[in-house]
């Protein structure tokens, strides 16, 4: 089986979860950014930055992510 890798963050990644029902899968980052990668495909669907390092990140469904960061902030994330 040959590996692919996704294109790295410049922070320490702090979760990484797929999605529900696809291989879509988010990253966070202490570098305060949010990465949204089809696994399948090796891209990066949306990147988006944060104030404050992501300490966390979940998936509601397939279309929606949550981040929990350092500054106690909860920011929820639309994607199609």
């Amino acid at each position: 089986m040959a590996r692919r890798g996704l294109a790295a963050g410049a922070g320490a990644v702090s979760r990484v979860r797929f999605a529900p029902s696809s291989n879509n899968l988010i990253v966070s980052s202490w570098d305060s950014g949010l990465r949204l990668y089809d696994a399948d495909k090796s891209i990066l669907r949306l990147e988006a930055n944060s104030e404050a390092a992501l300490l966390d990140c979940c998936f509601k469904d397939e279309s929606v992510a949550f981040t929990g960061g350092s500054d106690g902030s909860v920011i929820r994330y639309q994607h199609n």
